[in-house]
């Protein structure tokens, strides 16, 4: 054992904080956690979340299932009583002092994160590169078990054993890096119907990433689809994905823009945001929504897919915002409302935030496999830290704590109403 507490107290008031989530320090079941170093319960009592990340990155302590861990910490409020410190202070007073979002500020993401390396995410996510959730309800299979889950509440035999709650629930594949492309493509087809799209319209895709779904609206769709990301990588290699042979796109669909959204001009059919409004920051929601309405047709429609707080919160987690989205802000269903007011109606709303879990546990079947197999470099403090950050988001959507919506958004509201797809 490595290291020394200075404080006991420390020891034993994170031995009893866990033991809320009945989560034991060297206990033998794969959820509890092993020390490696006595110095964590100073951190973690000092750092909050933030301290804890860190110390499992610098191999200070271990868990087989941090996924189920999580879950269970998460479950039962654990988050919020090591959150008073500090460091969580000075974060949240930032986001609420300054605009952590600014244009200056918002390239700090892609430098952080999106440009880590193509490789890395070649093998975590596929081949089409899809960084959002996926949309497994969509798949049959899991459709089949939802219904036999939905049954069994009923009063009827269920199907299968019961699953623990801080489990992957059993409607979902249990190695779902096997059908992630199909839900995926799934998740891409909804947004196309959602869209209501037809041959030869004008799409914007804000945040475009690496162009998965700009390449299946114009492949599939037969439309002309423009997406801006701010970083440089992913549009380099969206651009060499045209003619890729998994899926060539006719020459003069595909337009790529490397900037910030707030210098677009233009004006479209069809606009989609996957994935990025997490990175707008609160103080730049109205702005961005009345960029939005200014690039689209009176007549168009706009979906929105975002993930989601169900509480106030100023900012990420601090772990995340430091290691993994800097200045990330995730928005309530209720600040999204208010900064549409007056520019946009809402015409439909749906709850994906279930999906997200098989989605992070299929990046981190694969991202375990693309590391045995070399498939990218890390150092072992870095591979810890995506290990990390895929297994405690996993557990934050399995508990229901994070949420993810697509909304759909129209500026003079469809005559008649709009027709939700699901």
């Amino acid at each position: 054992m490595k290291g020394y507490s200075e404080n006991r107290r420390a020891r034993q008031w994170v031995e009893e904080l866990l033991a809320h989530a009945d989560i034991r320090l060297d206990g033998g079941r794969p959820f509890d956690i092993r020390v490696h170093d006595e110095r964590l319960f100073d951190r973690v009592a000092k750092a909050g979340t933030l301290g804890a990340g860190e110390a499992y990155m610098e191999g200070w302590w271990h868990c087989e299932a941090l996924d189920r861990m999580f879950a269970r910490a998460i479950s039962a409020g654990l988050e919020n009583k090591v959150s008073r410190n500090l460091t969580t202070l000075a974060l949240a007073l930032r986001h609420t002092l300054f605009n952590m979002q600014s244009r200056r500020r918002a390239p700090m993401v892609a430098r952080r994160h999106y440009d880590f390396g193509n490789e890395l995410f070649e093998a975590m996510l596929g081949p089409n590169m899809n960084y959002s959730c996926a949309w497994w309800s969509g798949l049959e299979e899991v459709r089949q078990k939802k219904r036999a889950r939905g049954t069994a509440r009923d009063g009827r035999p269920a199907a299968g054993p019961d699953v623990s709650p801080d489990m992957l629930p059993a409607c979902y594949p249990e190695q779902p890096g096997a059908l992630l492309e199909a839900a995926q493509n799934a998740k891409m087809e909804l947004i196309c119907q959602k869209l209501q799209l037809e041959p030869g319209m004008e799409v914007l895709d804000i945040g475009c990433g690496w162009g998965s779904l700009a390449r299946y609206m114009a492949r599939n769709y037969g439309c002309h689809v423009t997406g801006i990301s701010i970083s440089r990588h992913q549009i380099e290699w969206a651009k060499r994905q045209e003619l890729a042979p998994a899926g060539p796109v006719p020459p003069g669909r595909l337009t790529w823009i490397l900037g910030d959204y707030r210098e677009l001009r233009g004006e479209f059919d069809r606009s989609v945001s996957v994935g990025m409004f997490e990175h707008v920051g609160r103080k730049n929601y109205r702005r961005y929504f009345r960029t939005a309405r200014g690039l689209l047709k009176p007549d168009g429609l706009f979906l929105l897919h975002t993930i989601g707080s169900i509480s106030q919160r100023a900012g990420c987690d601090p772990w995340i915002s430091r290691y993994i989205f800097p200045n990330g802000q995730l928005p309530t269903l209720d600040a999204i409302v208010r900064a549409c007011h007056g520019l946009f109606v809402l015409e439909d709303c749906h709850n994906l935030g279930a999906d997200y879990d098989p989605t992070l546990m299929a990046w981190h079947e694969r991202f375990e496999e693309g590391l045995r197999a070399g498939a990218f470099d890390l150092t072992e403090a870095e591979a810890r830290m995506f290990r990390y950050y895929l297994l405690t988001c996993a557990a934050a959507f399995r508990c229901r704590d994070i949420e993810l919506w697509q909304i759909i958004l129209s500026p003079e509201g469809v005559a008649g109403g709009y027709e939700g797809v699901r």
